[in-house]
């Protein structure tokens, strides 16, 4: 769903999923910046997302996790459902196919070749 909010007021639409390939965990940095009268500072916060990509390999980010079990749970429970193999794209530049019934039965993270 796509939504939008301006003033607190959210209004959206449910748009058709298309045929999913894959979905990932990406590792990232979310910045939230946070004001108080003259002051304002920045915060880091290291964060896991969710990608779904579909066969024209358009990116929809479907969830955010603050820690890897978590982010690599959804993620795997996602495959299952809609049979699609799992991409492990926590470490820059080295993505790799995670074997997600392994890691259903286990928790452990094992990479297919």
């Amino acid at each position: 769903r796509k939504i939008y909010s301006f003033l607190g007021i959210t209004t959206g639409k449910w748009q058709k999923l298309q045929e999913s390939e894959y979905v990932s965990v990406f590792a990232t940095e979310e910045n939230v910046k946070v004001s108080a009268m003259i002051n304002s500072t920045t915060i880091s916060n290291h964060i896991y997302a969710i990608n779904l990509f579909d066969v024209s390999n358009k990116r929809v980010e479907i969830y955010t996790a603050y820690n890897k079990k978590d982010a690599f749970d959804k993620a795997s429970d996602i495959a299952e459902i809609l049979m699609i193999d799992l991409l492990d794209a926590t470490v820059t530049g080295d993505f790799k196919w995670v074997d997600h019934d392994i890691y259903k039965d286990t928790g452990n993270i094992v990479h297919t070749d």
